[in-house]
């Protein structure tokens, strides 16, 4: 199904594109939130029109999501964890706990837009973290384990 997106989706594309998704995704989702419109005449016609506007607010957006990276790659990221005499963690660390760590410093970032790029973190030790901004803006830091 081709859908018109209304909005920038990760791993998806760019507002005012058009791409190509399964019915049941653009239906459920995409469409119900607002985030894109089926692909038939009138719409593209509308999207024409308003292309202007859209590269407009893209770029608005692009340029809000730059600051916050600047802001986000001077954060010191520590997360103090207990760990038995081999220094093995209770458990592990994942997305909630770093996205805990930019909350407390003042950020609040959806727990899907932060990627640990070494999947969950079950050793002491310094870890790249993504954080996605936007489609074309991410912000990557690093996260001290420490006992």
């Amino acid at each position: 199904m081709n859908i018109i997106l209304v909005e920038s989706v990760n791993h998806l594309g760019r507002s005012g594109e058009v791409v190509k998704v399964k019915p049941g995704y653009a239906r459920n989702f995409l469409i119900p939130k607002g985030l894109a419109l089926t692909a038939n005449k009138s719409n593209m016609a509308v999207l024409e029109s308003k292309k202007a506007e859209i590269q407009s607010r893209e770029s608005e957006k692009k340029a809000a999501a730059e600051t916050l990276q600047k802001v986000l790659e001077e954060i010191k990221l520590d997360l103090k964890v207990e760990t038995n005499e081999e220094n093995q963690l209770f458990g592990s660390v994942g997305v909630n706990e770093v996205a805990k760590l930019l909350a407390d410093a003042g950020h609040k970032i959806n727990k899907r837009d932060i990627v640990l790029t070494q999947g969950q973190v079950e050793e002491l030790g310094s870890y790249p973290v993504e954080v996605i901004c936007h489609v074309d803006v991410i912000a990557k830091l690093t996260l001290n384990v420490i006992k």
